[in-house]
């Protein structure tokens, strides 16, 4: 059964909280960072526990402290989010729209 878009709302604006008070402090800073090419996806492949998600979390408090802009974090590690089907991938886009209403084009990063 797939998951209520309301439940992915909620699940996403905690997620969300959670992020915004997320002590930088416990991350290990790497020297690396990401090229993004506007209007595609960018994509961190490697080994397990290899640092993956340490280094979209930099990189993603890094963007928002740099510049204000729309954005929607969703990490499907959340329990919450098991009944989520790959058909409501547009559901994400749905939400991050919704909540940035004043905004154009929110950017979405998914762990």
């Amino acid at each position: 059964m797939a998951i209520s878009e309301e439940k992915l709302k909620e699940v996403i604006f905690d997620q969300q909280a959670e992020l915004r008070y997320l002590d930088d402090e416990i991350f290990i800073p790497r020297e690396t960072s990401l090229v993004e090419i506007p209007s595609l996806a960018s994509i961190v492949i490697g080994v397990r526990r290899a640092g993956k998600s340490t280094l979209l979390m930099q990189h993603l408090k890094n963007e928002i402290r740099r510049e204000h802009f729309p954005w929607t974090y969703v990490n499907f590690v959340d329990e919450r989010l098991a009944s989520f089907q790959a058909s409501q991938l547009n559901d994400i886009v749905k939400v991050s729209v919704e909540s940035s209403a004043n905004f154009s084009e929110p950017r979405v990063f998914i762990f």
